[in-house]
């Protein structure tokens, strides 16, 4: 095997860490009220409205699509009478990645993402409309709105304020539960319609990882020697489930489970060129020290050598950390805990 081809592997490898999804507690009752929305009877009241909140990386996105893995769609199994025994296909849950760009972009996406049928031009109002028949004709229990801060600038918004009212009267049809699912700012979208807001079954929020908490602890320690083992397919073991450097990794990432992952998949990288060159055989603390400042992760570098100078050469200085977006106003989720190692 060639030198490009190996480091291409161990590339591949070190590429497989976001792929990963370990599910704990929290995830697992988040899970289940999901399961709630899809079980509910909205024709006694209103559809449900719930919120899922966490910071980028939090796993939110791995979550939805855990949950939506097991309602997957069923093509052309529902029979619907009539002398043409029409069929439709069940669509159970559907999942829209919410545009930045006013309710009819809303709509022509929620419609697409329903029919899976690309919209060439339509009235708003026949949009709402054919959205309600069709998630009747295929069964639609649940539809999870992704990215709900993307219209979220503060909630006087005039677009927040136009989403709301639109989510509103989906949910006055009864036909379908709602998921809004993003950062701090999504909360937006509810706080700023009252009748919405009182529809609202609750907000779930993603925290990250406390490393005082012996649950997320554990939980993290046996992350990340599943991670290990991932490597262990190209590189020899690097202790990353060892309390020492478990605990480093977790303040470096911020306790952000895709913040760790982006972390050990850059140290991968690095380390890949090291392994084909002879130099080590798996992931060392340099690679991580390096790989932090490349990104700019959340949390400060404890990686860094003794002397406080950067183990490896070149660095180079890392980008901005993002911003964070902050719902203003009116009842909010819960803030993050602080990380402490």
């Amino acid at each position: 095997m060639s030198n490009q081809s190996e480091l291409d592997r161990l590339y591949a490898i070190s590429a497989g860490f976001r792929a990963q999804y370990m599910e704990y507690d929290r995830l697992k009752h988040i899970k289940e009220d999901l399961r709630m929305l899809v079980a509910r009877d909205n024709s006694a009241s209103e559809g449900g409205v719930m919120t899922l909140l966490g910071a980028s990386g939090s796993g939110k996105t791995q979550l939805i699509n855990s949950f939506v893995a097991d309602y997957p769609r069923q093509k052309h199994a529902i029979s619907h009478p009539g002398p043409e025994g029409r069929k439709a296909d069940r669509a159970t849950v559907v999942v829209v990645n919410m545009p930045d760009t006013g309710v009819k972009s809303v709509l022509q996406a929620t419609y697409e993402a329903l029919t899976e049928v690309e919209l060439k031009d339509a009235r708003r109002y026949d949009l709402e409309s054919d959205i309600g028949y069709y998630a009747a004709e295929q069964q639609t229990k649940l539809i999870i709105f992704e990215e709900g801060h993307e219209t979220s600038v503060d909630e006087t918004s005039r677009t927040v304020r136009a989403v709301a009212r639109l989510l509103k009267r989906f949910s006055n049809r009864a036909t379908f539960s709602m998921l809004i699912v993003g950062t701090e700012a999504a909360a937006d979208i509810v706080l700023s319609n009252r009748e919405l807001h009182r529809r609202h079954l609750g907000f779930h929020t993603i925290k990250p990882m406390d490393w005082n908490d012996r649950r997320d602890q554990a939980f993290f320690m046996k992350l990340l020697k599943t991670w290990d083992k991932l490597l262990q397919e190209g590189f020899a073991p690097s202790g990353l489930g060892n309390p020492e450097l478990a605990a480093k990794i977790a303040l470096a990432s911020g306790g952000v489970i895709g913040w760790a992952a982006l972390l050990l998949e850059r140290a991968g990288y690095l380390a890949a060129r090291d392994v084909v060159a002879g130099r080590t055989d798996r992931i060392t603390e340099p690679h991580l020290q390096a790989a932090h400042q490349l990104l700019g992760a959340p949390g400060p570098n404890p990686f860094v050598g003794e002397d406080g100078k950067p183990p490896m050469e070149p660095i180079v200085p890392p980008p901005a950390a993002p911003p964070v977006v902050r719902a203003r106003g009116g009842r909010r989720a819960e803030p993050d805990r602080n990380f402490r190692p």
